[in-house]
């Protein structure tokens, strides 16, 4: 009866360790606490300046926890134009911006008031935890206006050009960062403390199998 036990604990530990389910987790964010952000001012994308055709940023941001990058979250507002943003995640050399990484897709359209907008992406990379990444935003039209909003209180060195392009040259900016949330599904993940319970739960049944046989 004691054998049956210790076989039937370790088959409630295999299926807790087999139906945990994945989850897009929060890898990145500089929202605000309920996601909050600045709505009073952003960086333009599209149609700004006198230099070109076109006005594109890119913010730096490093995961928390390796993942699988799965979707963005950006404070975005329609000025003008109704074409979508092309937003990529790009890897970096030399602390700025170099290969595009992933393409992500516009879910909804823009509204002409600030709110949050979601960026999903089909094939999605793994991002590695403490490595440098940006997040580039780029009109499919550059003629095209939009803001991206000011994240609360962030400040920090982000890139950008006035040529429409989404792989430079690239000119640092120092200043407010906009405001953003990555999510994405974590590759090694804590073991769920219900595991753990019952791992040791095992090693005490055994020990009192051991000890009346």
């Amino acid at each position: 009866m004691r054998t049956q036990s210790v076989a039937m604990l370790g088959l409630v530990v295999i299926c807790l360790a087999s139906a945990s389910p994945s989850k897009a987790d929060t890898i990145f964010t500089n929202l605000g606490p309920g996601q909050s952000f600045n709505p009073n001012g952003g960086w333009v994308i599209g149609d700004c300046c006198s230099e070109g055709p076109g006005q594109v940023f890119a913010f730096p941001f490093i995961p928390t926890q390796t993942a699988t990058f799965t979707d963005a979250t950006l404070a975005l507002q329609r000025i003008s134009g109704p074409s979508p943003l092309n937003v990529e995640i790009q890897t970096s050399s030399g602390g700025m911006p170099d290969a595009i990484l992933d393409t992500l897709t516009q879910t909804m359209d823009l509204s002409p008031i600030p709110s949050l907008v979601d960026f999903t992406c089909s094939t999605c990379g793994v991002l590695n935890a403490g490595t440098l990444y940006f997040l580039v935003a780029q009109q499919t039209n550059p003629l095209n206006v939009a803001s991206w909003g000011f994240s609360n209180s962030q400040i920090d060195t982000a890139f950008f050009n006035e040529n429409g392009s989404a792989t430079g040259p690239w000119t640092p900016n120092t200043g407010p960062i906009s405001a953003y949330e990555l999510h994405g599904v974590a590759i090694a993940p804590e073991p769920p403390s219900a595991l753990l319970l019952a791992s040791g739960l095992i090693a005490l049944l055994a020990v009192g199998y051991k000890r009346f046989v």
